[in-house]
């Protein structure tokens, strides 16, 4: 699907579609793969100016469930380094009392961020709010108000003193007691950027 979908999707969507990356589980959850696109803004995100093909419709009759979620971007943290051609990338979803959702951008901000740009490995981090959500199938979870995107050149980011010190702080600690309502991570490797 990706071989034709997604080129042609880029060639179509063009301008509002900047970057797809195509992604593949290296942690052994489930689904085993997913596909982040890049667009202009959240509306744009709701275009579907490509009718499926023969080719999508065949796919997507063998998929169980399928969830779109539109995020609108927050902030960003990068360091100067080239993104090179396959790398890793990790997702965390979560979903907070709504009391605590300042406590919780502070957090990034003032503390996770600058610890997560520390690692080694580390290239850009982005964070982004939950506009809109599509899905269709079964046993399909509600989708999480807010979304961290990590991008590193290794996939044992997580296991290295920075990647151990930025997740676990007394400040994160007592977020996850008392704001963190539900929270996911997942960890890809790119298997196609474009």
């Amino acid at each position: 699907m990706a071989t034709e979908h997604i080129p042609t999707l880029l060639a179509l969507a063009q301008p509002h579609v900047r970057t797809v990356r195509l992604l593949k589980a290296i942690d052994s959850q489930l689904p085993s793969r997913a596909a982040l696109y890049d667009v202009t803004s959240a509306e744009d995100a709701d275009r579907n100016p490509i009718p499926p093909s023969a080719k999508d419709k065949e796919v997507f009759s063998r998929v169980k469930s399928m969830q779109r979620l539109t995020y609108e971007h927050i902030a960003t943290l990068s360091n100067d380094r080239i993104t090179p051609d396959a790398y890793f990338v990790a997702l965390i979803w979560l979903t907070v009392k709504a009391e605590g959702e300042e406590e919780l951008n502070k957090w990034f901000a003032e503390e996770h961020l600058p610890l997560l740009s520390k690692i080694p490995s580390y290239l850009i981090g982005r964070r982004y709010k939950l506009v809109s959500e599509r899905s269709i199938g079964e046993e399909i979870e509600p989708a999480a108000k807010f979304l961290g995107v990590y991008e590193f050149t290794d996939s044992d980011f997580a296991s290295t003193p920075e990647g151990y010190a930025a997740n676990n702080t007394p400040w994160w600690t007592e977020l996850q007691r008392n704001v963190v309502t539900n929270q996911k991570f997942r960890t890809f490797k790119v298997e196609s950027l474009r």
